[in-house]
């Protein structure tokens, strides 16, 4: 076993464990999708969207955000996080780490996570609900977004599978999953690897009630192997 597996297993399995969640306390049904989910910002707002509306916290149908803002923008209504972010580092590390660490779906997970950008500004609101603390992943620390303690994200996860007989090929399925997800489906543009690799945003595919909308499930480490093969 290579020591950046060996990091990397760990790294995972401190990550998925240590954070106190939401869905502890409010218990909601796997693959149910976002209504009634953490993701339900309904439910957090101090003032709730007016007309109950759930998506309207990310998307709107019209006067988005300038999608030439990013290479990804699904009719997005919320500002993008302007931090920098500083990128998991490491000797132990063979992966290429995109200079734009957070390409594609991790800025707009970062549009909330970045602790720094309200969750409640969406539609043109200037919202003042910053999500801060370690479930939420208060990043903005110093100069820039610190991802130096979280799984890598932004490289190829082809490349390193190609690389590295002990990450499973793309075409694997996550284990444990009821909804036949591959690594494949959850990677951008087919290559990186990104927040929304290991969490359905949705809740549409998660596949065990609370578990922090991941595709596996966490018992046996099954989110962890099914990329690392071990």
């Amino acid at each position: 076993m290579s020591k950046m597996k060996k990091l990397l297993i760990a790294l995972c399995a401190v990550a998925l464990s240590a954070a106190v969640s939401y869905a502890a306390t409010n218990p909601y049904t796997a693959g149910s999708g976002i209504v009634n989910s953490p993701h339900d910002m309904t439910l957090l707002d101090d003032v709730p969207d007016a007309q109950g509306r759930v998506c309207a916290y990310c998307h709107t149908p019209h006067h988005a955000e300038d999608a030439s803002l990013s290479d990804y923008m699904p009719l997005w209504t919320k500002p993008l996080t302007q931090e920098v972010f500083m990128p998991y580092t490491s000797a132990t590390l063979d992966a290429v780490v995109s200079l734009d660490v957070v390409d594609g779906p991790s800025r707009l997970c970062m549009s909330c996570h970045d602790g720094v950008v309200a969750y409640d500004s969406y539609y043109g609101k200037i919202g003042n609900d910053v999500l801060v603390g370690d479930f939420y992943n208060d990043y903005a620390v110093g100069t820039g977004g610190i991802l130096m303690n979280d799984h890598p994200i932004g490289f190829n996860y082809l490349d390193v599978a190609t690389a590295d007989n002990e990450i499973n090929d793309a075409s694997t399925p996550f284990m444990g999953s009821t909804k036949g997800v591959t690594i494949a489906d959850v990677l951008w543009e087919g290559t990186t690897f990104t927040c929304a690799s290991c969490h359905d945003v949705h809740n549409s595919a998660n596949t065990v009630m609370d578990a922090y909308f991941l595709y596996a499930p966490q018992a046996d480490s099954q989110i962890c192997r099914s990329c690392h093969a071990k």
